[in-house]
Order: structure tokens, then C-alpha cells, then sequence
């Protein structure tokens, strides 16, 4: 069996998406980044990669983050894929574990996409129940993702950062609150983006601490903390200028 790393905590830094062109490199140079964060999916076997892992998570801490829970599922979460999932939690002792508020998975079929929600209280116990179990399941908190809209569903009674916020406060779960998603939204369903991240910490500081909050705002490989990156290095100035705006709120 392979040696458990010790668990490293993620600092306050840039982190990297760890993709496979990427892995040689960092083998062999150890370049300086804060953090990695690697798809769950990518790694619930074995072989060359899950190897590299191990070797790689010695040096940097990890963000673990997944896309196929579908805490969304009014028939519940996957044990089986849950269960796969917790065997990598327990190899590569990640300090952050992160999943999307979505659904991807009914009737026996499973989507190739994060759908979206309706934000009402039946929705909000069915994705509860399936947080908890997640999180008793793993031993740990986890992230919740903020989802990229391309249409919104009839029937929500809140919205989405009200339900973000209730849902921290019923499972003490964390937020991944990732600016980019939240600036698509806000183009698709016309909404303000800055109102949205200001209202979701404004929810959440109500009740908790906000160090269940954790931001990102990147523009394609959106995952992580703080880590800014767009395949051809760009940033948009709104999405940058929501990012900032909230983490100044937070602070």
C-alpha cells in the first residue's frame, strides 16, 4: 500500500490546475506554485499519473476537486463514485476537497455536463441530505461551487447566493465562489455580478466565520483559491474587477 502523504495546507497563493502536459515538469524542476488542484475523476485508478501524484503531493499541498457527486440527484448520490472518491482523499490527503452545486446524473443515466438547479426548499433538502452524506462519508468539509447559468429554471423561491448561504449554514459546508461563473451568469441571465458576490459573503457572515468562503476567478481551467489564469493570459477586466471587489469585502 502506498505511503500516505503528510497533509500540506494551502497558503494563501497561486495554485495551478495540474493538467497531464504539465506533470514532466514538474517532476523534474519542481517549479514554485502555492498549490495543485487536480481533477478527482482523473485519478480513482492507478498507473503512471496517480505515481507522479503521489511523488508530487510531498512537495505541494493539493486541492482535490471533483465533477461527477451530482449533489444535485433527487435520487441521491452515487455510492459506488463516492466511494472512489474517498479512496483518493485517503491516498493524497488533499487540504481542500471541492464538488459543483449541479446535477448530472438520473434515471440511471449519466450526463456529460453540470446542470443546473431550481433554488427552492425542495431542492435545497435534497442537496443537503446529499451533502451530508458526502462529508460524513469523507471525514471532512467540502467546497460547494457556484455553477456558470446559461438559463434559469422556473419555480425558485431565493436566489442562488441565498441558497448558497442556507445551504452553509444547514451542512457547514465551505463555498468555492468562483468569479468567473458568477460573470457568466450575470451576462446570460442579466444580472448585477458584483451585487451577487457581495449578498452571497453578506449571507454567509450572518451566521458563520467566513473562512468557509474560498474565492477563484479565473476564465477556463476555473478551479482553485486565488489562481487568475486564462489559456492566453488574459483576465477579464469585469471578472478581475468582481474578484477584487469581493475579496475586499471578505477582508
Amino acid at each position: 500500500m502506498p505511503k500516505q502523504p503528510i497533509p500540506l495546507s494551502i497558503p494563501a497563493a497561486a495554485g495551478i490546475g495540474l493538467r497531464s502536459p504539465h506533470i514532466g515538469e514538474m517532476l523534474s524542476r519542481r517549479p514554485s506554485a502555492g498549490w495543485l488542484e487536480i481533477h478527482a475523476e482523473n485519478y480513482m485508478g492507478d498507473g503512471p499519473a496517480v505515481a507522479a501524484l503521489e511523488r508530487l503531493c510531498e512537495t505541494y499541498p493539493l486541492s482535490v476537486h471533483g465533477v461527477g457527486l451530482s449533489l444535485g440527484s433527487a435520487t441521491g448520490i452515487d455510492r459506488r463514485h463516492l466511494g472512489r472518491l474517498r479512496a483518493v482523499c485517503d491516498r493524497f490527503q488533499p487540504a481542500l476537497v471541492s464538488e459543483h452545486l449541479a446535477w448530472s446524473r438520473a434515471g440511471g443515466a449519466f450526463l456529460n455536463d453540470l446542470l443546473p438547479l431550481r433554488y427552492d426548499e425542495e431542492a435545497l433538502a435534497i442537496v443537503a441530505r446529499n451533502l451530508d452524506l458526502v462529508q460524513e462519508t469523507l471525514g471532512r468539509r467540502i467546497l460547494v461551487e457556484n455553477l456558470s447559468a446559461y438559463v434559469a429554471l422556473e419555480g425558485s423561491t431565493m436566489s442562488e447566493a441565498e441558497f448558497l448561504a442556507e445551504l452553509v449554514k444547514r451542512t457547514g459546508c465551505g463555498l468555492l465562489l468562483d468569479v468567473n461563473n458568477v460573470h457568466v451568469s450575470a451576462k446570460n441571465l442579466d444580472f448585477d455580478a458584483l451585487a451577487f458576490v457581495v449578498d452571497a459573503i453578506d449571507f454567509i457572515a450572518a451566521f458563520v466565520d467566513l473562512d468557509v468562503l474560498h474565492f477563484v476567478a479565473l476564465l477556463d481551467i476555473h478551479r482553485g483559491q486565488v489562481f487568475l489564469r486564462h489559456p492566453c493570459g488574459l483576465v477579464r477586466h469585469i471578472a478581475f474587477h468582481v474578484f477584487r471587489e469581493g475579496w475586499r469585502s471578505q477582508h
